[in-house]
């Protein structure tokens, strides 16, 4: 922050860099107004369990490669922000009605708050969908996993909005969960 500007650096070695920017040049007249629209996006296709998944009493019924289910539909991450600038005008509709939707109701503005921030789950890292279209959950960021049934199943929007991630997660309720011995369990694979 020393407000010096300094010379253009060359640019990172394939595969190493952390940091990005962007730039947007625009002139804009005296008294008049500009926007400039910028897309974010990101393709990390190798999500391995290790990562996502702090412990090894899942490594004898997980694979270690769990994958992204977006990779399957973007090649890349231009791909991905390609989609998003043929389709802003729809998506962008799309996610104010749902906002307006949302927020037009009657309900308390607490109960709505708490009950929409439900969703916040399925755009985090501790839900998500794997390259074969499984959806896996852990209580926290890598911990207590896997889809338990005691945290997930309060996620009652998730049916609205993505109801084949939803039959999922009953599949891990009903199907992955049971255990011979203890019956339907809380964890799939992991008895509890």
């Amino acid at each position: 922050c020393s407000g010096e500007r300094t010379s253009p650096t060359e640019p990172s070695a394939a595969g190493t860099s952390w940091i990005g920017g962007v730039v947007q040049a625009l002139e804009v007249p005296a008294r008049a107004s500009s926007s400039a629209t910028f897309v974010l996006a990101w393709h990390f296709p190798n999500r391995m369990r290790a990562g996502s998944i702090s412990s090894k009493a899942w490594d004898h019924i997980l694979p270690d490669f769990l994958g992204n289910f977006y990779s399957t539909t973007f090649a890349d991450a231009a791909a991905a922000a390609q989609y998003v600038a043929d389709n802003f005008d729809r998506l962008y509709r799309k996610t104010v009605l749902y906002r307006d939707t949302l927020f037009s109701t009657t309900i308390d503005s607490y109960v709505l708050d708490c009950a929409a921030g439900r969703i916040a789950c399925a755009t985090g890292p501790t839900m998500w969908r794997c390259a074969d279209g499984t959806v896996l959950g852990t209580e926290g960021n890598g911990c207590c996993p896997v889809n338990c049934s005691h945290v997930y199943g309060y996620c009652t929007l998730l049916e609205r909005l993505f109801p084949e991630w939803a039959k999922d997660m009953a599949t891990s309720n009903f199907v992955r969960h049971f255990d011979a011995q203890q019956g339907v369990t809380m964890r799939f694979g992991a008895g509890g």
